[in-house]
């Protein structure tokens, strides 16, 4: 009898293995959208979550998993989006990733410093403030970009996050700051910019969640 860890990791490799056809699928590596197995996963999860439990740890790694695969769906569907259009773009950002010649994302969040950003992990991303669900797209896609595919939970980002505006506020007491995504050195970085009250940087840095 399938034990519910077990069914846990399967469901794990289950979504790495569908996060890999996906990018095989915008890579051009193969012609068919994986959206019979994108479908298959979400029924899985669906019934795993329906089903009682008073495991916490149980319970965390599937909201974990409902929060990432939310946070996939709309980054898949927007670049489906895009091909249907034909202004698929993802090509030419590796391509420019390989050379050296990727410029910095555009900034994705800009968060008050004054304002504590969530990290309860029973949240899911759809309760994560906006600004921050779009930086960890962002994110996310700059990592993939550089071969990078390990997973990041939205948690740990938001965590990455807040301890960067509790630090930059302590140090230069700055009214806002603007998170950057960028590719340095062959890997994926979040840069912190520091603003004071009239919008001016005040100093920059940089801060990588794992």
């Amino acid at each position: 009898m399938t034990s519910a860890t077990d069914e846990l990791d399967k469901l794990d490799e289950a979504f790495k293995t569908l996060r890999v056809a996906y990018e095989k699928y915008f890579a051009g590596v193969d012609k068919l959208e994986p959206a019979k197995d994108r479908d298959k996963f979400r029924m899985t999860l669906r019934r795993l979550m329906t089903e009682r439990t008073s495991n916490t740890a149980r319970r965390y790694r599937l909201q974990s998993l409902q929060a990432s695969l939310i946070t996939y769906e709309n980054y898949w569907n927007r670049l489906c989006r895009q091909i249907e259009d034909g202004t698929f773009k993802r090509d030419k950002w590796r391509v420019k990733v390989r050379f050296g010649d990727a410029p910095d994302e555009e900034i994705v969040a800009n968060v008050p410093a004054d304002k504590a950003t969530p990290t309860a992990p029973a949240l899911s991303a759809a309760q994560y403030p906006a600004s921050l669900v779009k930086l960890h797209e962002a994110y996310v896609r700059a990592r993939e970009s550089v071969g990078d595919t390990r997973p990041v939970p939205m948690d740990v980002l938001a965590a990455t996050v807040k301890k960067q505006i509790e630090t930059l506020r302590e140090r230069y007491g700055a009214a806002t700051v603007e998170f950057k995504v960028a590719v340095k050195d062959g890997r994926a970085i979040l840069k912190a910019v520091p603003k004071g009250a009239d919008g001016g940087p005040i100093v920059a840095g940089d801060a990588a969640a794992h």
